[in-house]
This record gives structure tokens, C-alpha cells and sequence, in this order.
């Protein structure tokens, strides 16, 4: 079989509107926690998700990718129920979760805005659970600038 150059396409909702959670399972700190990261639940999500696999499709299938299109990753989707199935059988995180923990300074923020853990002394988080909101992309270039914040804050304290 000649070797041949092989390429894919996917891609993820960037600011999605539905939002999971991160229960305690027990008292018990060494217990799993509960994650529901509770994909799709906000329609538009699910709209948005359904004409990014329509429009995949539609490229993959386009004339000039024929010479290197030997399959496709997709389905033969006949309509728009099937996308549906196809997508919530496939939802991931693309491992770029965040806001578990909110930053701020209101009530319903687990982290100050110096990084400390609300209720215990000396205690930071710096990674991408403490952005109150998701950022318009991958999350790398936010995080490194938390745990740099982090980290500077860390070193000065006496």
C-alpha cells in the first residue's frame, strides 16, 4: 500500500454556553469527585456543533482534497438527527477545561484575585481553573500567564 499523506478536521465550540460542574463525591479527600462536564445542554451549542460538522463535511468532500481523501473520519449524515448522534457520542473536553474554581472577589468565587484559596491560609491555585470565563481559544498562552502571576506571588510572599 503507498504511503500517503493523511490529514484530518475537527474542531470545538470556543465560548460554549454550557457549563458542567465539580462536586465533592464524600468528605473523603482521596474519593473521585463527580464531573458532569454536562455537554451540549444549552441548544445553541448543539446548533453550532451540528453546522461545524456540516461545513467539515462539506470541505472534506470538496474536489481538491480528493487526492488525498482515501475516507472520511465522518459518516455519510443523511440529516441532522443523525449529527446529533454522532456529535454526543463523540463530545470531549479537547482537555482544555476551565473555571472549576473562579477567580474573584464576589461570593461565588473559590479563589481571590491573588490566586489564594478561599477559607484556606497559604493554599494557591494557579491553572485554568480560576478564569471566571473562558477565553476565545486555546487556553495555553492564559494559563502560562496565571501560573506566571502565581509563581511571582508565591516567591514574594514572606
Amino acid at each position: 500500500m503507498p504511503d500517503r499523506s493523511r490529514f484530518t478536521a475537527g474542531g470545538y465550540i470556543c465560548k460554549s454556553r454550557s457549563r458542567g460542574s465539580v462536586c465533592l463525591s464524600s468528605a473523603n479527600p482521596l474519593d473521585a469527585p463527580l464531573i458532569d462536564p454536562n455537554y451540549l445542554s444549552e441548544p445553541d451549542d448543539l446548533r453550532v456543533q451540528i453546522e461545524h460538522v456540516k461545513w467539515n463535511v462539506e470541505v472534506l468532500n470538496a474536489k481538491p482534497f480528493e487526492t488525498v481523501r482515501d475516507g472520511l473520519a465522518y459518516p455519510g449524515f443523511t440529516n441532522d438527527s443523525e449529527i446529533e448522534a454522532f456529535i454526543r457520542g463523540n463530545a470531549s473536553t479537547i482537555w482544555h477545561p476551565t473555571g472549576t474554581c473562579r477567580m474573584g472577589a464576589e461570593g461565588q468565587s473559590v479563589v481571590s484575585p491573588d490566586l489564594l484559596l478561599h477559607g484556606i491560609e497559604g493554599l494557591s491555585v494557579c491553572d485554568a481553573s480560576v478564569m471566571p470565563t473562558m477565553v476565545s481559544g486555546n487556553i495555553n498562552a492564559s494559563v502560562i500567564m496565571v501560573a506566571e502571576k502565581g509563581a511571582d506571588q508565591i516567591q514574594a510572599r514572606p
